[in-house]
């Protein structure tokens, strides 16, 4: 009778922990869940990505010539330097989901290869926390938000740096065979992105950590330690030798030391002022400023501060200690990081099953109490960010771009691709960095610079970095006989003044902030582009005018309620117009453009301010450009200002002002 009640009570408890157990599998399915569909959500928006171009450029040399392209394809700048592509099957790839589905089948590529890693990235966490919970599904939400969802070549290596780390901490956790499959990953790894060298340093890094570990202990402890070291200083070498497997031999096999050096050195592109943003160093992306007395306060620096943070408090949080391994690659992948902000994903990549671990442990003994908590917080963040992308915001101020599949025009103009190819066979373009894959894509012709600054010489960025002086771009377009130029209205302000000014270049297409100019002998049927008629849209006379600047200056400048959580503002066209008609010389075009943006915006935005005032001095409205001068540092007192309106006074009435030539210098370029 006993018996039967404890074996009745035994199978009670039994049930009652299957029906836990069912009940935890539940939740966690709606948790993960949401956390993945959250992720496709943010990957619906539009693409940015300048590099895109030159990658399924890459791709279609490779189908049309049968080989990896050796020599310098794209640039006729520097056509004897030598090509190293090893993302050639990634570009393979790329360019085959391109050709099936275009934008949305490239997206659906890109999201593929993300969710695969992640996939990866969730077994590791199971390992070290004894299972997936609310900690696990919170970071990969963290690190999906962080995401900028291009289309690049990353996104695999995130699928290979994650098999690598499997393989071996599941070698050190006992399973002898698993670290046999690391020569198979690399050799992937080594033809599909030049950042297979992280395989390489992961490994090695892992190895000297066993050898600590092995020399931690002592007797049978330390025999069996060293065999695990031998082990994998074997698949270790073996790694290293497959990684020779590639189209270019030694020369692919050491590019990554240019990236490194790249990385490390005082090149141009690290700078914060001209350098490219990915690799520009963690501490110098400030997380709040004011701009002008705007207050801005870059969400993406935010969440790339946090991530760093929270990682690493989660890694120091465990106990009993790490392994020596991981405490190695902590320090490793944590340096890489504050090298470059390019490098956020593999250190997320690497450190966040510990960082998962850390946290775990840390909650354990307030799970039960909190576990509700966390899971509905969970789903209800999910479900803020959903509404947050379905209306737009969430894309604009972590990309600046809109939500919803398509090419940003701003890196990829579809018109200026139109419009160079109507121009014939005999073109030779100049254009600026980011926009030289896309263009050089869409055309088929070879331009002055593109993305790829690890593989062309340094003096190529600082000489393209040089031509913000109008006399260092007169110079140049000359020297590389370029008959085509492609400038942004915020960008290339300087070409666009330039080339205003000159009688052998005319203006041939302005669409979407911007502007294409080509030689007065290319091309002569295709027609110049006239000055907008605008004159309507500003007030008649001298006393409407003033009467206008009076009443629009008593707007409010955006403060800090504006721009938090996602109040962002950001400048619409309004300026880009402007400034682009301000550096064309058309006085009246550009002061229907600002005044346009200035009764449109509910705040005193101190750029189109400044675009009126300087089209008031061209137009030589001395006492209204006066006015503006007076508003705007009656707004924001700041000493940049202060020095525009000093300048701008003192030239007034003579010829040639070149308003640039003074402030470039003054940033460092001779």
């Amino acid at each position: 009778m006993d018996t039967g009640l404890d074996g009745r009570s035994s199978h009670r408890t039994v049930s009652s922990k299957r029906v836990n157990q069912f009940g935890n599998w539940s939740w966690n399915g709606i948790l993960f869940a949401a956390v993945f569909l959250t992720g496709l959500a943010m990957s619906w928006r539009m693409v940015g990505n300048p590099d895109l171009g030159f990658q399924l450029n890459a791709a279609k040399y490779v189908l049309t010539h049968g080989d990896v392209p050796r020599a310098e394809p794209f640039l006729y700048t520097v056509p004897w330097s030598r090509y190293v592509d090893l993302q050639w099957l990634w570009q393979l790839s790329i360019y085959g989901a391109n050709q099936w589905g275009g934008i949305l089948g490239m997206n659906l590529l890109c999201v593929g290869y993300t969710f695969i890693a992640s996939a990866i990235l969730l077994i590791r966490c199971r390992n070290w926390c004894g299972g997936l919970g609310t900690v696990s599904a919170g970071f990969l939400l963290f690190f999906f938000m962080v995401n900028f969802w291009d289309f690049r070549p990353h996104t695999i290596s995130w699928i290979y740096l994650s098999l690598v780390l499997l393989c071996l901490e599941c070698h050190s956790a006992g399973e002898k065979k698993a670290v046999w499959f690391l020569p198979l990953i690399m050799l992937g790894w080594v033809n599909c992105h030049a950042l297979f060298s992280l395989g390489l340093m992961t490994i090695g890094l892992w190895t000297a950590g066993e050898v600590v570990e092995a020399c931690l202990v002592k007797g049978e402890d330390r025999r069996k330690g060293f065999e695990k070291v031998y082990r994998l200083m074997g698949a270790g070498a073996l790694s290293g030798l497959v990684c020779l497997i590639n189209p270019y031999g030694w020369e692919g096999w050491i590019f990554p030391l240019r990236q490194f050096t790249l990385l490390t050195s005082a090149h141009i592109a690290k700078d914060s002022v001209f350098g490219v943003n990915e690799f520009v160093a963690l501490g110098s992306r400030g997380a709040a400023f004011l701009t002008y007395g705007r207050p801005s306060i870059p969400i993406v620096t935010l969440l790339l501060w946090l991530i760093f943070f929270v990682v690493l408090l989660g890694l120091v949080l465990r106990r009993p200690r790490w392994p020596a391994p991981v405490w190695i690659l902590g320090v490793a992948f944590a340096a890489l990081y504050l090298t470059a902000v390019k490098n956020w994903s593999y250190f997320s990549m690497a450190l966040i099953p510990y960082a998962s671990g850390g946290w775990s442990q840390l909650l354990q003994p307030k799970r039960e109490k909190w576990k509700s908590v966390g899971r509905f917080g969970l789903l209800g963040v999910c479900l803020l960010l959903l509404f947050l992308m379905g209306v737009g915001w969430w894309s604009r101020v972590t990309s600046s771009l809109g939500f919803g599949l398509g090419y940003n025009a701003r890196n990829h103009p579809v018109g200026a691709v139109e419009i160079i190819n109507r121009a014939g066979s005999e073109v030779r373009i100049m254009n600026p960095h980011d926009l030289g894959g896309w263009l050089a894509w869409g055309t088929g012709k070879k331009v002055y610079i593109d993305g790829r600054n690890d593989n062309y010489p340094e003096r190529l960025y600082r000489e393209s970095v040089g031509a913000g002086l109008a006399d260092n771009f007169k110079a140049l377009i000359e020297v590389v006989r370029a008959n085509v130029v492609v400038a942004r209205e915020l960008g290339e302000g300087v070409w666009i003044e330039a080339l205003a000014k000159e009688p052998d270049w005319r203006l041939v297409d302005r669409t979407d902030g911007v502007m294409v100019f080509f030689r007065k002998d290319l091309a002569p049927e295709i027609p110049s582009v006239s000055m907008v008629e605008v004159g309507q849209r500003i007030p008649s006379n001298p006393s409407a005018w003033n009467k206008g600047l009076e009443q629009q200056a008593q707007k409010p400048l955006p403060g800090w309620v504006n721009t938090l959580p996602f109040g962002q503002y950001e400048l619409d066209e309004s300026a880009g117009q402007s400034a682009g008609s301000v550096f064309l010389g058309r006085s009246r075009e550009a002061q229907a453009y600002a005044w346009e943006g200035i009764c449109k915006s509910p705040y005193f935005i101190v750029e189109l301010w400044v675009n009126l005032a300087a089209a008031l001095e061209m137009n030589k409205e001395y006492p209204q450009a006066d006015l503006c001068w007076d508003a705007i540092l009656r707004k924001v007192p700041d000493k940049d200002l202060q020095e525009r309106a000093e300048k701008a006074r003192a030239r007034r009435n003579k010829p040639d002002p070149s308003p640039y030539l003074e402030e470039m210098r003054r940033k460092g370029l001779r």
